[in-house]
């Protein structure tokens, strides 16, 4: 399988691993960029081969990973949970990391669990894009922060606020 012309700026991709074969291989790329506070920092972009082509899933950076999810398309409605590539959590295991982080778009929440949480309770399954694991939502942690759908104080006529 090649390696498909849609690749993040500034990454280097591996090519198959030796003795491989046709199972899918996570790779991780490294890219640099300037973060909070404008000082460098180290960001890993994740892709995983799936049925359907590579795809990139998510990036890891200080230890978490992070993916941004629709939960219209993404949410396993049958288990309300979030899947994760199967051959993606030995991977970020090697990388060090202890954290994942799903941001759902749609409604601007954020869902944090600890990766063992997702080895230990997670559900495998495979409908057609590889075998995956899903973690039920009630196991997250989850965050509003950046929602700004919190009610507002009423402004009068005359530009004070109304009790």
């Amino acid at each position: 399988m090649s390696l498909t012309n849609r690749k993040p700026r500034g990454t280097a991709f591996e090519g198959r691993a030796a003795g491989q074969g046709s199972k899918p291989l996570a790779r991780l790329a490294t890219a640099f960029y300037h973060g909070r506070g404008g000082r460098a920092s180290d960001r890993r972009t994740v892709m995983v081969d799936t049925p359907v082509g590579q795809r990139t899933v998510g990036h890891v950076e200080e230890g978490v990973f992070r993916k941004q999810v629709r939960k219209g398309e993404h949410l396993l409605r049958i288990l309300d949970a979030w899947g994760f590539q199967a051959e993606l959590l030995p991977q970020l295991r090697a990388e060090g990391v202890m954290r994942v982080e799903v941001y759902d778009a749609e409604e601007g929440v954020t869902y944090a669990v600890a990766l063992d949480v997702i080895e230990a309770r997670g559900v495998r399954r495979d409908f057609g894009h590889g075998e995956q694991v899903f973690l039920p939502r009630k196991f997250f942690e989850r965050s509003d922060a950046g929602r700004d759908d919190a009610p507002q104080p009423q402004l009068s006529l005359f530009g004070a606020v109304s009790p």
